[in-house]
């Protein structure tokens, strides 16, 4: 009978649905299904991911861009270094050329080198990787220079026959740095 009365209400107002479970009403009469609500916003869980893989790029980030920045610091350093060395051939073949033989001391750092009216100081400073070069006379300094050269590197000054010798071990390699200049001939 209920059934009955669930089928009758259906026809007379197809709209409606029947109320009952032991109703069973083709698909096509039940009313429209209802739509889930929308809700708005994140949830705990759905934040805390974002959250942590926001932090995983940006530590991840932080380093790279760290490990960029050493790089570049370390070729702008070797850069430098190279430039360096070649003032520094420079200014010892010019240095070579003034000094005689017999007026060189060296032991060990620092290195003079005495010319006709002045005279030549090398000095290494270890701790900060620089060979400084002065020039003076009795009276006053002609100038100064300083030479970056690489971390570790081991320079030795030396003088042969004719020719003075400037030897600069690169820690890690193989090649040194050797920069010569001929010295002054004694009958000039």
């Amino acid at each position: 009978m209920i059934k009955e009365h669930c089928l009758h209400e259906q026809k007379l107002h197809p709209s409606i649905a029947c109320i009952t479970t032991a109703c069973k009403v083709p698909p096509g009469i039940l009313a429209q299904p209802r739509t889930p609500t929308t809700r708005f916003g994140y949830t705990l869980l759905e934040t805390l991911i974002a959250l942590s893989l926001l932090s995983t790029l940006a530590i991840s980030s932080v380093t790279i861009m760290t490990t960029i920045t050493e790089d570049g610091i370390a070729l702008a350093q070797a850069r430098q270094s190279r430039r360096d060395a070649q003032r520094i051939a420079k200014s010892l073949r010019q240095d070579a050329s003034k000094t005689l033989r017999t007026n060189i001391e060296i032991t060990t750092w620092p290195v003079t080198l005495h010319h006709e009216s002045s005279k030549t100081i090398y000095h290494w400073d270890e701790a900060e990787n620089i060979l400084t070069r002065t020039e003076s006379t009795e009276q006053e300094n002609l100038g100064s220079e300083r030479f970056l050269l690489p971390k570790g590197s081991k320079p030795a000054m030396s003088a042969e026959t004719n020719r003075l010798t400037l030897r600069i071990d690169l820690a890690g390699e193989n090649n040194p740095w050797v920069i010569e200049g001929d010295l002054k001939d004694g009958d000039s």
